[in-house]
């Protein structure tokens, strides 16, 4: 499978073609697929997880050449960022296995010829890159399409693996309520300070790295729950709504609302008093890490000790957020939904029919005390007489409002010296000293004072001279 990447991701490849060239087999040339394009770039490029330097930038079709201390000259690579016209590499079509025909069209994927050095290499090179991924269409308040470009919107994103007939559902755009998608995408971007002194982050990220081989609807609900998205299908049209803070559509009380009201409240097992959210981590090197809410211990024995001593958990996994201050949010919500999980059934006659999964509505019923109390709907169902079966969760705009969080710890990193690089002696000087011998013989000695290095893992020193129109040192 190939995979489509949102965002910002680093991710590994399919190698799709190998072969070895030259005297002894000197050069390996080969093809590794990275994932679906057209991306936006690529900006860094590992090789046995070491981020290798070039001699320039990358670009769409340009080939690059090692420089670093530990690769030397030995790597060349050209970089495609899969646009359907793109031409074959001029890196691999000086082999007789690969042809002018050989572009892979649409496909981002990188060329590379490897010069073996038993130094530097033990088997076929691991290949990763730093891709900022797919060009997206976004839509302006007029809802006019706009040029393809990298994004990171969570809504565009979803937009455009919804519409795509190669990878994605296909669905025509006339079959989208644009203005959802748009009014969602303003809610992503909204500006938010992660902690104090910080500068401000979107509300929403997508960078998402999605598995093609996997059902659709599975993907189709990891982009949604990275935004806490519903994806209703309303009149004809398939609608995005962002759980956030909002007022509600339509009151239904006694006078709408047949048979009255089945309540559940939240169950002990899913009142949390700690909530971890794993969430990928560039900081390391884009594993999974995790975040915990309450942030603080006190905060959590507090909670702890409201549900009699028992800690009470959960871990959920949000593999399209990057950021732990967005992920923080979402721990917080989490564990605030789960201490005030109040849940309603009921039976709505015709009034409910233009209500969509999402919405948020309010609750007028004296018999249990509602006044105007909010609930957001998470399922409906429309029966053959036209009532209208309703599940509903308790809504709190509290929930949604960003607090500034506790800033994370930054760990330093590790300072080792590059074992590739040898550091010089800080310092070598010359003098000459006079030696005589019993016969008479008197020669001059060269004295070389070297001024120690500051690598550390350095313990001897060689020496080696040369009169200067001598070709070879002694």
């Amino acid at each position: 499978y190939i995979p489509i990447v949102y965002g910002t991701r680093k991710v590994g490849g399919t190698r799709v073609f190998l072969e070895v060239s030259g005297n002894d087999n000197q050069y390996l040339y080969g093809a590794i697929v990275l994932c679906e394009g057209e991306i936006n770039a690529i900006t860094n490029i590992y090789v046995d997880d070491d981020e290798v330097t070039f001699d320039s930038g990358f670009s769409d079709g340009g080939t690059v050449t090692s420089n670093d201390s530990r690769f030397g000259s030995t790597i060349q690579m050209q970089t495609f960022y899969g646009t359907d016209g793109q031409s074959a590499s001029s890196l691999l079509t000086t082999l007789d296995n690969w042809t002018s025909n050989h572009k892979l069209s649409g496909l981002c994927y990188i060329a590379f010829r490897f010069e073996w050095d038993a130094d530097k290499y033990t088997g076929i090179p691991k290949i990763q890159a730093l891709v900022q991924g797919r060009k997206v269409v976004s839509y302006n308040s007029s809802l006019v399409a706009q040029t393809a470009s990298h994004s990171s919107n969570p809504a565009w994103c979803l937009l455009d693996y919804l519409t795509n007939t190669r990878y994605g559902k296909g669905i025509d755009v006339t079959d989208i309520d644009l203005q959802s998608f748009y009014d969602s995408s303003q809610i992503a971007e909204t500006q938010v300070t992660p902690y104090s002194g910080a500068s401000t982050i979107n509300l929403f990220d997508c960078n998402a790295y999605l598995d093609t081989s996997k059902k659709l609807m599975q993907n189709v609900k990891v982009l949604l729950k990275g935004m806490r998205g519903f994806l209703p299908y309303t009149q004809g049209k398939y609608k995005l709504i962002i759980e956030t803070t909002g007022t509600a559509s339509v009151t239904l009380n006694e006078d709408n609302i047949i048979g009255g009201l089945k309540i559940n409240s939240e169950k002990k097992n899913e009142k949390y008093n700690r909530v971890k959210v794993d969430y990928v981590s560039p900081e390391h090197d884009f594993q999974n890490n995790t975040v915990v809410f309450p942030e603080t211990d006190a905060a959590h024995q507090t909670l702890k000790t409201a549900d009699d001593g028992f800690l009470q958990e959960t871990t959920i996994t949000i593999p399209t957020i990057t950021n732990p201050y967005q992920a923080i949010e979402f721990a917080e919500i989490i564990l605030e939904r789960s201490r005030n999980n109040l849940t309603v059934e009921c039976l709505a006659n015709y009034e409910a029919l233009d209500l969509a999964i999402g919405d948020i509505i309010n609750l007028d019923y004296d018999l249990v005390g509602f006044s105007s109390k909010p609930f957001r709907i998470v399922g409906m169902a429309i029966n053959p007489d036209f009532t209208v079966a309703l599940n509903l969760i308790e809504h709190q705009d509290s929930w949604y409002t960003f607090d500034e969080k506790t800033q994370v710890a930054v760990l330093p990193d590790t300072s080792l010296p590059d074992p590739f690089t040898v550091q010089p002696p800080a310092s070598v000087s010359l003098d000459d000293t006079l030696i005589s011998y019993n016969d008479g013989t008197v020669i001059v000695a060269m004295d070389i004072t070297i001024g120690a290095s500051p690598d550390n893992f350095v313990r001897e020193y060689q020496v080696e001279y040369k009169r200067t129109s001598d070709a070879n040192f002694i």
